[in-house]
């Protein structure tokens, strides 16, 4: 049986207020996840691609 190897590269604090967003509430919609956390002043597109990099990390 092969040996799966798990990643371990830790996720940027960026990545953990979108994630604890979404843990709060899910399932959301990308527009969901940036309105409550406009306290960090990032555009829609960036939480866009925070999330493509979160489920990057999560489907290796």
């Amino acid at each position: 049986m092969a040996q799966q190897i798990l990643d371990t590269t830790p996720i940027t604090d960026a990545e953990t207020v979108v994630l604890e967003a979404l843990w709060q509430r899910a399932p959301l919609s990308a527009r969901q996840i940036h309105d409550p956390i406009t306290d960090q002043d990032w555009s829609l597109a960036t939480v866009k691609t925070l999330i493509n990099r979160l489920f990057l990390v999560t489907t290796r």
